[in-house]
């Protein structure tokens, strides 16, 4: 096992994209944009880096890209509120690169992404000439760029009307998650799921609405996906708080969608939520006590086994000593968000503090999430993975013509395999032949 890569997790750097353009009245009419960017920013740890962008002709910095602080948090918060849908065009290009023009040093220590959100096509002009320029100019330069700095750019389309292809393409070239949100007010969801697969927080898991916080963890957030009903949040010496009624050491920030609890050296012992159960809801911790995965693939092909790593840091460094390790037992479980259906899959102690375990996820597909657990007698940390099984990596195409000739065409899923590195043979039982390339197929 490569402990490398183990103990050192990189920090992160997030920027944020959104666009402004006129469409979004009708996409976004009650600013779901600004609910979703005053989550994200308030959820965002210490020790990330992160700015918000607007665009829509022209790009304006809405949040200056710095370390976060609770002084950018509330700055975050309040210049969200600032979000509209007037902007004239749409230009996608200028936005992109403006957002990523100090992220050319691939050396950086930093893992870089981008969030974008928009509803339309590159529409910088009346001409359609200069829209297909700019468009091209984004396809030949700007994702080369991109992807040559390591910028993982992970694309939102507000709208079944947006340039899909596009953004797609952008996504895919980048090693990011592509989506179409057809109603804006999952938009706050999704951008939390954004946010957990490139912030990657450490989070402890719930069991029903409890759940519990041991005495290595120095703050927790509880993130609630809420009905109508007043939520509550019981200590583990039996208090109640509300979002009327809460200790000075509690932020609690409530929306229509959701609400944001985070509490400040938080009492060890079970806890419990008095609130609609919701999977997504969740509990992440900043501890010097961390669970640390090995990164895993955003992409697999049916029943191929996705390989996990994982073990329990201190401070950075991996915790390897057998009174330990053999009270710890860490396990997998990858299942389709709202199905019952879950794979699940023990990890073995290899020695050095690494548990090495093997899952394979059988006729699971599409997006899929995966959690990690390591738990103990006086712990538990959780890990969680969004990725996408890809049903059909390939499709085949067979015609036969007049002269008992089999003329086969091979179609390849463009996430999965790079088109100038692929080749395709076929083997007839006596000989193999390997198939050209022509217009896509081969």
């Amino acid at each position: 096992a490569n402990t490398d890569t183990l103990a050192a997790a990189k920090q992160k750097d997030i920027r944020v994209i959104i666009d402004m353009s006129g469409s979004m009245k009708k996409n976004d009419p009650d600013n779901h944009r600004t609910k979703a960017v005053q989550l994200f920013s308030e959820i965002l740890p210490a020790d990330v880096m992160a700015g918000i962008w607007t665009f829509a002709s022209d790009v304006n910095m809405l949040v200056k890209h710095e370390m976060v602080t609770p002084a950018w948090k509330k700055k975050a918060y309040k210049e969200s509120t600032k979000i509209h849908s007037k902007g004239p065009y749409t230009n996608i290009e200028k936005a992109l690169s403006i957002a990523t023009r100090n992220l050319q040093n691939k050396e950086a220590r930093r893992e870089r992404h981008v969030i974008l959100l928009t509803d339309g096509y590159i529409d910088i002009s009346k001409s359609s000439d200069i829209n297909a320029d700019s468009r091209q100019r984004v396809i030949d330069d700007l994702i080369p760029r991109l992807t040559n700095n390591e910028i993982v750019v992970h694309s939102v389309a507000l709208s079944r009307q947006a340039d899909h292809k596009l953004l797609k393409l952008i996504s895919e070239k980048t090693g990011g998650r592509y989506a179409v949100i057809n109603r804006a007010d999952d938009l706050d969801r999704y951008f939390f799921k954004l946010f957990q697969s490139t912030a990657k927080p450490d989070t402890v898991p719930f069991k029903g609405n409890k759940f519990s916080i041991d005495k290595a963890i120095n703050d927790m957030t509880v993130v609630l996906f809420n009905g109508d009903k007043p939520t509550k949040l019981m200590t583990p010496d039996n208090k109640s708080w509300t979002h009327a009624s809460h200790p000075s050491n509690v932020k609690w920030v409530k929306s229509d969608n959701y609400e944001i609890i985070t509490v400040s050296g938080p009492t060890a012992g079970d806890w419990q939520v008095d609130a609609p159960l919701d999977p997504d809801n969740k509990i992440m911790v900043v501890t010097n006590l961390k669970l640390q995965v090995k990164p895993l693939p955003i992409l697999v092909m049916p029943d191929e086994p996705i390989k996990f790593e994982a073990a329990i840091t201190e401070k950075g460094k991996i915790i390897n000593k057998d009174d330990f390790t053999k009270l710890v037992t860490v396990s997998s479980m990858a299942k389709k968000e709202g199905s019952l259906n879950k794979v699940t899959a023990k990890a073995d102690h290899q020695g050095n503090g690494v548990f090495v375990g093997e899952m394979n996820v059988g006729d699971l597909e599409g997006d899929l999430i995966m959690s990690v657990i390591a738990s103990s007698p006086t712990f538990v940390r959780e890990y969680n993975h969004q990725f996408s099984v890809i049903a059909k990596p390939y499709t085949v195409e067979s015609i036969v013509n007049e002269d008992s000739v089999i003329k086969l065409g091979v179609s390849l899923d463009s996430r999965l395999f790079d088109r100038d590195k692929t080749t395709i043979s076929i083997n007839d039982g006596n000989e193999s032949k390997p198939l050209s390339l022509s217009e896509g197929l081969w």
